[in-house]
């Protein structure tokens, strides 16, 4: 069995790890999840995998935290280990593991705040494989993962799982007839608050003149009535049913929205890890450099 490590705050490692499994041509029947998302657990989010959802309070118990992980891959026999974004771990568990036996670990690197994340680390991380790398790194963690990587691939470009499809209910049908400008964010009440008053100000200086809808799992009580909201995953299968979004900078949708050819407005959330901000200032140049090829592409056609 192949065991995923994708522990990270929210849904975004387990969107990225669907998606490296489908780059990669990985059977999902052999994969488990391990996360602390409660998303681990549905189905539309793993498709065939198994899944795992890491006990809470292990951070704060790091040998406790070490048994699980060897427990986990002597329980389920794992052959093979990814370990997604944090090269150690999010508190530095992989850091001088002692294995049981060798096992292939490949890495899937997305940008970190270095200078943050090495702080938390005490002792080696894993030698790996194999380090993919999913956007640009900052120099000191490349130097870092060449160290530790017996071979790398510098630019890793994803392939979203071609079955990554939900059925749309006639309530959602409805909606999404009206063409609304789309809110797309699966973190905090309080950022998919900031999300909604930027539309809606936007809605405002517009007279009006569209919708707005919430896609996320949950919809924060105060916007109960202001906002259609849809709980469907995948949520860029919905782009094309709208002409403006509004999301926040994580790695997964401003890679899937490079090309969306409607108007995207972002906010960077503050993350402990992710410097959100460096990846908005990328995307949009990044973005206007990919439509205006393709408005080349048209003319010419």
């Amino acid at each position: 069995m192949i065991l995923y490590y994708a522990v990270g705050g929210g849904l975004g490692h387990l969107t990225r790890a669907r998606s490296v499994i489908e780059t990669i041509d990985l059977k999902e029947e052999g994969v488990i999840f391990l996360s602390a998302c409660d998303a681990v657990t549905d189905f539309r989010v793993i498709g065939k995998c198994r899944s795992i959802l890491l006990p809470k309070g292990l951070a704060f118990e790091p040998d406790k935290y070490r048994q699980f992980l060897l427990s986990t891959i002597s329980k389920y026999a794992i052959t093979e280990l990814y370990i997604d974004t944090f090269p150690a771990g999010i508190v530095g568990e992989w850091c001088d593991f002692p294995w049981p036996k060798p096992i292939p670990i490949i890495h899937v690197a997305r940008r970190l705040k270095w200078d943050v994340y090495q702080r938390s680390l005490s002792g080696d991380p894993p030698r790996f494989e194999q380090s993919y790398f999913v956007e640009p790194l900052a120099q000191a963690q490349r130097v870092m993962l060449e160290r530790y990587s017996n071979a790398l691939t510098p630019m890793f470009t994803l392939q979203d799982p071609c079955d990554w499809k939900s059925t749309l209910s006639l309530r959602e049908s409805r909606i999404l007839k009206k063409r609304p400008w789309l809110i797309i964010h699966s973190g905090s009440d309080a950022e998919i608050l900031r999300l909604y008053e930027y539309a809606n100000r936007h809605l405002v200086q517009d007279g009006g003149s569209s919708s707005l809808a919430l896609v996320s799992p949950r919809l924060p009580a105060v916007l109960a009535g202001l906002v259609d909201h849809m709980n469907y995953y995948p949520a860029t299968d919905l782009i094309q049913y709208t002409d403006r979004i509004y999301t926040g900078c994580g790695f997964n949708l401003l890679r899937q929205l490079v090309a969306f050819p409607g108007l995207h407005f972002t906010i960077p959330f503050p993350r402990k890890f992710d410097d959100q901000a460096l990846r908005e200032q990328s995307y949009h140049e990044l973005r206007q450099q990919t439509l205006s090829a393709y408005d080349t592409v048209t003319d010419v056609e």
